[in-house]
């Protein structure tokens, strides 16, 4: 009886209790767009985003506006550009760097190599701005989530093997233990 006590009071809990988001981990790399319509420089950018969903009100590089809607915020950075290590810089307006939910790039603000740096979408390519040198390059950019690592997994799989394991002894238990 209490084993059903405690399993309803989880059920419970878990009709109205908050969800909760864990950060969720975006693999990001650009590189430059050789097949763009204009030149640029030579771009080789591989970074880690922290990520979480939220809605809000962002910078839009694109139309100079504030943008209202459900984006993955960027919580933290981490990676290269060209080899220079990439940290993580507050965007302007103070509302965050941001991605689509489908992990298109919304706004990334970010230095290297000691300059402010940032990538948007231009309304034609995926833009990389290295703002000290007054350059722009069209990149081609892709993002992938993280997927856990294979160590979670198999702790998953151990878990669910054991819950089976003590689940079928529980089935069988009552009818072995009887004595006449």
């Amino acid at each position: 009886m209490k084993v059903k006590l405690a399993i309803l009071g989880l059920v419970l809990l878990c009709l109205w209790g908050r969800p909760a988001y864990a950060d969720t981990i975006v693999d990001i790399s650009a590189t430059w767009c050789s097949a763009c319509q204009f030149g640029g420089m030579p771009v080789d950018f591989q970074a880690q985003a922290t990520v979480e969903p939220v809605t809000g009100t962002f910078f839009n590089i694109l139309f100079n506006d504030l943008f209202t809607g459900s984006v993955l915020e960027v919580t933290g950075i981490s990676g290269t550009l060209n080899g220079s290590p990439i940290s993580f810089l507050q965007a302007p307006q103070g509302n965050g760097s941001w991605l689509y939910p489908d992990l298109y790039i919304g706004a990334l603000y970010f230095s290297a190599n000691g300059q402010p740096c940032w990538m948007f979408w231009d309304g034609a390519f995926p833009t990389l701005v290295l703002a000290a040198d007054g350059l722009s390059a069209p990149v081609n950019y892709s993002a992938t989530v993280n997927t856990p690592e294979p160590g979670t997994l198999g702790l998953v799989g151990l878990g669910l093997a054991f819950l089976c394991c003590r689940l079928k002894a529980r089935a069988v238990a009552p009818h072995a233990s009887r004595r006449f």
